[in-house]
């Protein structure tokens, strides 16, 4: 092994890599009992509690594939309350890796109106999913700042009728980079490293 190819080949083990991280889930996935485990649900400023999979869809939603669906305030979408605002929200770790690479692309529906949405302290009026009754996905939209290091939340808030109500989120992909695992050697460590590269260049001339 040549230097330049040694240093190339250390090189590559400190660059941190491109990974899939757990970022946010589909609404709908890994229902227990009709409850979302990964979202949590807010009718009118109240604590935060169970999001629940709608199993009573109203004709107007539209058909979503597996993996993800609507969720909200319960499996029949219905408050009865009006107004009511209706806040959805999942949370995601982002330890161990570089947030400021981090890529969101997802698409989302909702019923009735769209209020806002946030991630973590910045907050956006902005609608990015669809428009109002129109129960189908928007385009897709992509988020690629305001993550932090650790636990990021997503929230989104939604204005209803009381009657059917609720959000349906697809995360299209999610990307970020790995903070590279680097460990500073002992001063010993440093003696035996350069015991080997001594090793491997020795090696490499008789070859030639």
């Amino acid at each position: 092994m040549t230097r330049r190819a040694f240093r190339l080949a250390a090189a590559a083990l400190l660059l941190p890599t491109l990974a899939v991280a757990q970022g946010p889930a589909n609404t709908g996935q890994n229902v227990v009992g009709g409850i979302d485990q990964n979202w949590t649900y807010s009718l009118n400023n109240s604590a935060f509690g169970n999001a629940f999979l709608v199993t009573a869809k109203p004709g107007a939603w539209q058909s979503v594939g597996a993996g993800y669906d609507w969720i909200s305030v319960n499996s029949n979408a219905s408050s009865g309350i009006f107004p009511s605002n209706h806040r959805f929200r999942t949370t995601f770790d982002l330890t161990g890796f570089d947030h400021t690479t981090a890529v969101l692309r997802f698409k989302c529906a909702h019923d009735n109106f769209f209020a806002s949405w946030s991630l973590n302290s910045a907050t956006s009026s902005t609608n990015v999913c669809g428009g109002d009754n129109g129960f189908q996905f928007g385009a897709v939209s992509t988020v690629n700042s305001g993550f932090v290091a650790g636990l990021n939340t997503l929230t989104f808030s939604i204005n209803g009728d009381g009657q059917t109500d609720g959000l349906v989120f697809k995360v299209e992909s999610f990307d970020v980079r790995r903070l590279p695992n680097v460990v500073i050697p002992e001063p010993g460590t440093y003696a035996l490293l350069g015991t080997g590269l001594l090793g491997l260049a020795l090696a490499g001339r008789r070859r030639r």
